[in-house]
C-alpha cells in the first residue's frame, strides 16, 4: 500500500524528494506510470496503477497525484501527503526551458501551440493568451487544490537544502531517527 504521496506541479523538486526517500530505504516511485495515469481521475487506471505500484513501492512523487489523492485517502486513511512548492516564476521559467527542449524551439508562441495541442502531459490552461499565463494559471490551480488537502505537509523547494527540513519530512512519514541520510540528491532530466 502506498503510504506517502509527494505532490508538486512538476519542475519543483519532487524527483529530489523521491531520491532522498529512496536513499533512506523508503522505496519511492517518481512519476512512474504503468499504464500511464491520465491527468484527470480515471478509476480503471487508478486501480491498475496503484495496485501495481503498491507491490513494490511505499511512496510516489507525481504531479498527476493531485487528482488521485482523495481516492488514495479513501483506500488508505493514514496516507501522508507532502506538497512541494517552488517559486511561481522559477517554475514557469523551468517549464518553458523543458518545453523548449521538447519542442526544439525557444519561441514561446510555438511552445504555446504545442501545449494547446495537448502534446504535454500537464493540463496547462489552453485558453490563456500567453505561455507564461497558461503555466501560471495551472500553477495557481494546482496549489489552490493542494491547500484543500487536510493534514498535508507543505515544503518550499528552497528549504530542501536544510537538514531540519529533511527531519521534518522524515518525522512526518515516520522514518526512524537512526541511520537517516541527509544527502541531497538533486537531478534533472533536463537542466532548467
Amino acid at each position: 500500500m502506498i503510504r506517502t504521496i509527494i505532490l508538486g506541479t512538476g519542475r519543483c523538486g519532487t524527483l529530489t524528494i523521491s531520491n532522498m526517500l529512496n536513499n533512506n530505504g523508503v522505496y519511492c516511485a517518481h512519476e512512474f506510470s504503468n499504464p500511464r495515469l491520465t491527468f484527470d481521475l480515471d478509476e480503471h487506471h487508478y486501480k491498475i496503477h496503484y495496485h501495481y505500484l503498491a507491490t513494490v513501492y511505499q511512496a510516489e512523487s507525481s504531479l498527476l497525484g493531485i487528482n488521485y489523492v482523495d481516492r488514495l485517502k479513501e483506500d488508505n486513511p493514514d496516507l501522508k501527503v507532502i506538497v512541494l512548492q517552488r517559486d511561481k516564476q522559477e517554475t514557469i521559467n523551468s517549464f518553458i526551458n523543458v518545453l523548449g527542449i521538447k519542442c526544439r524551439t525557444t519561441n514561446e508562441d510555438d511552445i504555446l501551440r504545442f501545449v494547446r495541442e495537448g502534446k504535454y502531459i500537464v493540463t496547462f490552461d489552453k485558453t490563456a493568451a500567453t505561455l507564461r499565463e497558461s503555466i501560471g494559471n495551472y500553477y495557481d490551480w494546482y496549489y489552490t487544490k493542494c491547500d484543500t488537502i487536510q493534514g498535508a505537509l507543505h515544503i518550499n523547494l528552497q528549504d530542501l537544502n536544510c537538514t531540519t527540513t529533511h527531519d521534518k519530512i522524515y518525522d512526518f512519514i515516520g522514518l526512524p531517527c537512526d541511520g537517516r541520510s541527509y544527502d541531497l540528491i538533486h537531478s534533472h532530466r533536463f537542466i532548467a
